[in-house]
């Protein structure tokens, strides 16, 4: 059994069987304010600061990080679990933590009404971990992979509830594909709009500003040579010899220079050649966000060698052969933009390989996957630009959170597929569980298959209650009355196919969200000893 413990220099103690009641409590009082919140008929919570305005609270996440304590010390930790189980599936999934308190408290209550009566804990805990597993099993088997528009669209909306963000967001990530790099781009004004950048972008700027003709963003280079330099350039023969090579060449290309630095003396030579007329120069400084694993990607894409005096290739010592090459390159004041790089296709294959094994071994939601997926785009030539702003600061940041939880759900969606949406899929469910109910198992077992079935009920009444039905038990029994995806449209009101009508869920998500509630709930019910300060 778990003794839950608050830390202070006057602890407590709060025992079996009131213990469990404190707990149920606790996620009794977090769970209803995160329940209403669910659906597309959710509603919204003031949250009242100190001497500050009301916040009104529109996020089921949002709530979670507000509310940090309830007075009651003893119930105040198992609200303290629903609101880190919703946090972390909001960290996680993008989505859910609504439907994951629904789950929890459904479970615990059952749960706590079986220990009451006398189940053994332990028993009762195998039968919801076997019911678990028969549940997760039952959804993957509903999957269906899902790559059109549509379907993207509905799930960004139903994540946004923004329908032109996520008309939006599902065009961009059908445009891009599966591998989808996409970036967001703030303003200080109301706007939403996106971009398609072909090619791979770079966040570099411009080494002096008199290298981009007058009145112009960015400069075009067609077929240019392209020289990378992973060292400060200042040195007049750091230079030299790739402009002599670069003029010689039989085409005379423009000259595209990438290092650390561009200053001094170097610089100055550069600037001469392009003002003059004797060659067209692009030269690029990295910003503090690429490393060298950047510059070594680019140099794969176009074909170069990465010069280094420290590693025994000094730019000094220039040769033709360590210029990467590429069909156009674009420098413009923030940024540069290559297109259909030269580099040897097998090495380009061989990097992405590994780029894509190492996504493989990470977690949908390790933050890494953000920088290898730019990597990929760079390399595959597939970048959006997701433009989007408000007046305020906070709304802003809002839209921006957003769109990230969004495009966090939609590359789990392309991954793994999508179910009936609306609590249908939980429902769903239920028959594999029954079965199970019907074999040799104890009763207590059998109990906390029962305890899992009446969760899986749960974000479906929840659903109906939030749009004002006054039966949430005559709607249930109607849609399990004609079984498959039919389900209970809770934004216009009436019974629909779920899937036909674009009401979908991501498979992913409410796996883990099931997972998650379950696991919690089997935590609280198998505590017996709360300490918590006076």
């Amino acid at each position: 059994m778990n003794r839950l413990v608050s830390s202070d220099v006057h602890p407590a103690l709060v025992q079996a069987p009131l213990a469990l009641h404190k707990l149920l409590r606790g996620f009794e009082q977090f769970s209803t304010l995160l329940a209403f919140m669910l659906g597309p008929t959710k509603g919204s919570v003031l949250y009242a600061r100190s001497r500050l305005e009301p916040e009104v609270l529109q996020d089921s996440a949002t709530v979670a990080t507000r509310v940090i304590a309830l007075p009651e010390r003893a119930e105040n930790i198992g609200a303290m679990m629903v609101r880190s189980m919703a946090m972390g599936i909001h960290e996680r999934y993008g989505d859910g933590a609504a439907t994951g308190a629904v789950l929890a408290v459904a479970a615990l209550r059952e749960a706590v009404k079986r220990i009451t009566a006398g189940a053994n804990p332990d028993e009762l805990k195998r039968g919801m971990e076997l019911g678990l597993s028969l549940a997760r099993a039952a959804l993957l088997a509903q999957a269906q992979l899902s790559t059109g528009q549509d379907d993207l669209t509905s799930i960004a909306t139903n994540v946004t509830n923004d329908a032109a963000l996520g008309a939006l967001l599902g065009e961009a990530v059908d445009v891009l594909g599966d591998q989808a790099s996409l970036a967001i781009e703030e303003s200080y004004t109301p706007y939403l709009d996106r971009e398609y950048v072909s090619g791979g972008q770079w966040d570099v700027h411009v080494a002096d500003p008199y290298f981009l003709p007058e009145q112009k963003a960015g400069i075009d280079l067609h077929q240019p040579l392209i020289m990378i330099v992973d060292e400060v350039v200042s040195r007049l023969d750091q230079v030299q010899s790739a402009l002599e090579l670069a003029v010689q060449h039989p085409d005379k290309p423009p000259l595209v220079i990438v290092a650390n630095g561009i200053e001094q003396d170097a610089l100055k030579t550069l600037l001469l050649n392009h003002t003059r007329g004797i060659l067209t120069v692009a030269p690029a400084i990295i910003t503090s966000g690429l490393t060298g694993i950047d510059l070594a990607d680019m140099a794969v894409l176009v074909g170069a060698q990465v010069l280094n005096t420290d590693q025994g290739c000094s730019p000094r010592h220039m040769r033709l052969e360590y210029f990467g090459r590429a069909r156009k390159a674009t420098l413009t004041r923030n940024g540069l933009v290559i297109v259909a790089g030269q580099g040897d296709p097998v090495t380009l294959r061989q990097r992405l390989v590994g780029i894509r094994s190492r996504l493989q071994q990470l977690d949908h939601a390790d933050k890494e996957r953000a920088t290898l997926k730019m990597r990929q785009a760079r390399l595959t030539g597939g970048i959006g630009v997701i433009k989007v702003g408000a007046y305020s600061e906070h709304e802003r940041e809002r839209k921006k959170e957003s769109i990230e939880k969004a495009l966090l759900v939609l590359e789990a969606v392309q991954m793994y597929g999508t179910v009936p949406g609306g609590g249908i899929a939980y429902l769903a469910c239920l028959p594999s569980l029954q079965t199970a109910m019907h074999g040799s198992l104890c009763e207590d077992v059998r109990g906390g298959l029962a305890v899992v079935a009446g969760a899986l009920e749960a974000p479906f009444l929840q659903l109906v209650k939030n749009y004002g039905l006054q039966s949430p038990l005559v709607a249930l029994g109607e849609v399990q009355r004609h079984g498959g995806d039919y389900g209970f449209d809770a934004l216009r009101g009436k019974y629909v196919c779920m899937r036909e009508c674009g009401i979908i869920d991501s498979t992913y998500v409410i796996c883990g969200v099931l997972e998650a509630a379950i696991n919690t709930a089997m935590m609280a019910m198998t505590t017996d000893t709360i300490v918590h300060t006076m």
